[in-house]
Order: structure tokens, then sequence, then C-alpha cells
């Protein structure tokens, strides 16, 4: 889990880099991508909880981690995001 989270981190800081994006612009595409490929299953507070959690605002509890999973077993909105504005 902790894992997890410091590489979602790392990726995060890394497109922000790449880019030159602010903090807004990047958080702007990355949502943007994430609801694209999410067919309109994130919703608000799901997209409230990711940004904190890459901005190292709150960390992820075990709870978060379980529920997140349940919800999206073998996909991964955040990475795909991440990764098409990164390499596409």
């Amino acid at each position: 889990m902790n894992l997890w989270q410091e590489g979602v981190r790392a990726l995060y800081k890394d497109l922000q880099e790449f880019h030159k994006w602010s903090d807004n612009k990047v958080w702007l595409e990355v949502e943007t991508e994430m609801i694209k490929n999410s067919k309109g299953n994130f919703g608000s507070d799901d997209l409230d909880w990711v940004r904190a959690i890459v901005t190292s605002k709150k960390d992820i509890t075990l709870t978060e981690a379980k529920r997140m999973y349940e919800r999206f077993k073998h996909k991964t909105p955040l990475l795909d995001a991440i990764k098409n504005l990164r390499y596409n």
C-alpha cells in the first residue's frame, strides 16, 4: 500500500516536471484524463481523494485501499491517466 502511494506520487511529480506544468495544470490534465478513461465512474469525491493522495496532503488508509480495489478491481484509472499524458 505504501509502495503504491509512493509510486503514484513519484509518477505524478515526474509528469509535472516532464511537461513543466504548474500544480493546477498537472491536476487539471490528470483529472480530465481520469474522467475520460473511467467512462463516468469517477465522481468528485473520488477525484478529491486522489488529488489529496498524489499531492501528499493525505496518506491512503487500508480501508480506503480495500474500497478502491473492490470498486476498480483490475482497472487503474490514475496510472492509465498518467501514462497517457506522459507517453502519448
